[in-house]
């Protein structure tokens, strides 16, 4: 984890309104659930089809505790069935509830993260 993310993670468990009022702002972070605006400030690339036939989309929540656990093997997990993508998703929450529930492995502002993941094929 990067040195920022893990300043930022602890700046906004112990200081919330840091965190408040960096949020949805330029030179902050942006959250999408609570300001729809939020999309025009994404960050995109483009490329052919061609050259990437498969995409995989990952909460925050999920990404983190992926990438902490080593479990981001993305080709691997394009590969994966619902049932796999399942699978992974209680593992990343069973680590979290059961080896990190304070957040000091993989510091977060929240106890419980939401954990998301879809694979996309074409």
């Amino acid at each position: 984890m990067t040195y920022w993310l893990r300043m930022w993670s602890c700046v906004s468990r112990c200081c919330p309104t840091a965190e408040a009022e960096q949020r949805d702002r330029g030179g902050g972070y942006w959250i999408a659930e609570t300001d729809p605006t939020a999309a025009a400030q994404a960050v995109t690339i483009q490329r052919t089809m061609e050259s990437v036939p498969w995409a995989v989309l990952a909460t925050d929540g999920a990404f983190n505790t992926m990438q902490h656990l080593g479990l981001n093997n993305w080709p691997n997990i394009a590969a994966c069935d619902h049932e796999d993508l399942d699978a992974l998703l209680r593992q990343c929450e069973t680590w979290e509830a059961e080896h990190d529930p304070n957040g000091q492995a993989l510091p977060r502002s929240k106890r419980h993260d939401d954990k998301a993941i879809a694979v996309v094929r074409w």
